[in-house]
């Protein structure tokens, strides 16, 4: 029996890293051996979440004419033989008896199969006379997505039990229903609230896996979240599941010491993306919170989803990104702490498909307010702002360029002012610390590299404390970055 500790360490698995189970259990056995109590975090099997999606966009165009949950449930049967056959392959490589290995197998599928008939009742129940009240798309698209975590969790706890070296058992801990269904959600979402429930949930259910001597693996998805999980946190929800599973074993015992490790298959933070800059990159083992909630935000650069930068907020939890091909590397450790040896700009970062739009009106001038009228109704239409610029007389702005709102944002704006858009737009960002305090003009010095390589800038923007940022054409994305790196590291 596994005795109870205040030391844990939650370890999130990307899809990459699920799908070697062998080194997923050799290092969460590496972690009891540490002292402290593992808990994993798993996203589904690699691919497996595109094929999701399409089974749920064929499930909501199908709906009316289901009958039967078996109906609902027959959509599922390839991935489910793909994902036997898959834990098959791992037995079979283990040289597992064959007699013992078909029983495993035959349980997993009947599981598995259990699972999707759960699923179909819920969704019949909720429409029995199939029909849709606005929310059907979304909710069958969430309950689906999650599946993949449901599969990933429950094959991943029985493949590391058999193959376990130091005889532990391991607990898939299902999320699915820590988020009731409500088909009638009235007024804002106390976000603050609902996660410190969540993450309460979560612990608690960890908490009787470890008090029976069991190793908890935790599904990355925890229940229909209110317009839509990828929607509203996006792909890399499984990050803020994992976050919140460090802050409610926080919380539950303060006195505990908390760490959350991101594994994924690159070696950590680095300088810039290496797919742009090459063997000039370099790894930063340290990083700041401040830096990681900037590049959160940023293709290429992404430690961990931003909403799981904001669950952790302020809870004193160290997140370590590390390498799941080389677990022997230092990774980088993101702490409310500043790399002295390194100051400065220390990443650089860009994203691409962005729209500009620039508000101009004279009576803007000396007009209270009106920074409120222009980004209140982004926050209406739920688009997102990057980065801003304003003067007396202009407002200038980047959003994403995929959001279908961004028309009806135009026509707010018009009423405002003049409204100039710009398509085909990219962000480049320079993150570090200190920025304000270096030794000349850092942002003259950054403007002055971007120039002499033929790159225009927009506009720029920033706190210039920790992030100076540029908006130039998205066509100069990759070059910006290369001569920035270069003229820098």
């Amino acid at each position: 029996m596994m005795e109870s500790s205040n030391k844990y360490t939650v370890m999130k698995f990307g899809g990459t890293s699920v799908d070697r189970m062998d080194a997923v259990g050799d290092l969460i056995e590496a972690g009891i051996g540490s002292g402290s109590v593992p808990v994993g975090v798993v996203s589904a099997f690699s691919g497996e979440t595109n094929k999701f999606i399409q089974i749920a966009g064929s499930i909501n165009q199908d709906f009316r004419k289901f009958e039967r949950p078996s109906q609902v449930a027959a959509y599922f049967s390839e991935i489910i033989n793909g994902t036997v056959e898959r834990a098959g392959k791992l037995l079979e490589r283990d040289q597992f008896p064959e007699s013992e290995r078909e029983g495993v197998l035959r349980s997993m599928e009947g599981y598995l199969r259990v699972k999707v008939l759960d699923f179909a009742r819920e969704i019949l129940d909720l429409y029995p006379d199939n029909s849709d009240d606005g929310r059907q798309d979304i909710l069958i698209e969430d309950r689906v997505v999650g599946l993949g975590e449901i599969f990933a969790a429950y094959v991943l706890a029985n493949m590391m039990t058999v193959r376990s070296s130091l005889k532990k058992v391991y607990t898939d801990i299902n999320l699915n229903d820590v988020l009731k269904i409500n088909k009638r959600i009235d007024g804002p979402i106390d976000q603050e609230k609902l996660y410190t429930q969540i993450s309460s949930q979560i612990a608690k259910r960890i908490m009787g896996c470890v008090s029976r001597g069991e190793l908890a693996i935790v599904t990355g998805y925890v229940g229909f979240v209110p317009g839509g999980i990828l929607q509203t946190i996006d792909r890399g929800y499984t990050d803020s599941t994992a976050a919140m599973t460090a802050r409610g074993l926080k919380n539950l015992d303060p006195a505990a010491h908390v760490k959350l490790e991101i594994w994924k298959e690159v070696d950590g933070l680095m300088s810039a993306d290496p797919r742009i800059v090459g063997n000039t990159v370099k790894l930063r083992t340290k990083a700041h919170y401040d830096e990681a909630a900037e590049l959160s935000d940023l293709a290429g650069m992404k430690a961990i989803n931003p909403h799981g930068i904001w669950v952790l907020d302020g809870q004193g939890i160290q997140i370590h990104v590390r390498n799941t091909s080389k677990p022997e590397g230092p990774g980088t450790l993101i702490s409310m702490e500043d790399d002295q040896e390194v100051d400065g700009v220390r990443f650089i970062s860009g994203k691409k498909g962005q729209t500009t739009f620039r508000v101009s009106s004279s009576k803007m001038i000396e007009q209270k307010g009106v920074l409120a009228r222009i980004f209140k109704p982004c926050a209406d239409l739920g688009i997102s702002v990057g980065a801003i610029s304003t003067s007396a007389r202009t407002v200038v702005f980047s959003v994403d360029s995929s959001s279908a709102r961004n028309v009806a944002l135009v026509d707010v704006l018009s009423g405002i002012g003049k409204v100039e858009i710009k398509d085909g737009m990219a962000i480049i960002c320079c993150i570090g610390s200190n920025l304000n305090q270096q030794p000349m003009d850092l942002k003259t010095r950054l403007s002055g590299i971007l120039a002499e390589n033929g790159i225009r800038v927009d506009f720029d923007g920033g706190d210039g404390e920790r992030n100076i940022t540029f908006v130039i054409k998205e066509q100069d994305h990759d070059k910006a970055i290369r001569v920035l790196h270069k003229g820098i590291f």
